[in-house]
């Protein structure tokens, strides 16, 4: 009777470590994390909701400028314009910059850098990290989907309000 308990509490574990690893994001041995296309989510009223308020704000914004990409001519691929770096800072007061508004099909890394221990997650995304003082994580991913999506602090906030920031994708312009 006892084996029969602990190989099922075993097979359990196991199921559930399966799980965890499956729906991890890809992280990279220096931490920093390349965005795959996202699955499908599963459409619930909660998400209806969330889309719908996704929509209203993607509204919003698809008519604002571009924010502008740090020039770093050494890391771009030679012509290609699509390639946009944004140095993203998590400080008290929130995300900066936010919006960060950029082209369908753009080319995106983030380097994210925190003065606190903080982590970001993002559904839309689908990303978590963890951020120490002063260490960069990059997050690399391409913009192929126009709308608005949005990261925010999950757990570590650094201050004791849940600071929000976006990332708006809008049809190239040009």
């Amino acid at each position: 009777m006892k084996k029969t308990s602990i190989l099922i509490i075993i097979a359990i574990l196991l199921l559930l470590l399966i799980f965890v690893v499956v729906n991890k994001p890809v992280e990279a041995p220096d931490g920093n994390i390349s965005l795959k296309e996202n699955a499908p989510a599963e459409n619930t009223q909660t998400e209806s909701a969330e889309k719908t308020a996704q929509e209203m704000r993607f509204e919003e914004l698809k008519d604002a400028p571009l924010t502008n990409a740090r020039r770093e001519e050494k890391l771009r691929p030679e012509g290609d314009e699509k390639f946009k770096i944004f140095d993203l800072e998590v400080r008290m007061d929130g995300f900066s910059p936010t919006p960060i508004v950029v082209e369908k099909g753009d080319l995106i890394q983030l380097n994210i850098l925190s003065g606190s221990n903080t982590d970001i997650e993002s559904r839309d995304l689908n990303f978590y990290m963890t951020l120490t003082p002063e260490t960069k994580k990059v997050l690399s991913f391409e913009a192929s989907k126009t709308g608005a999506f949005s990261y925010y602090c999950r757990n570590m906030c650094p201050s004791e309000e849940r600071i929000f920031g976006e990332i708006v994708v809008v049809e190239r312009r040009g």
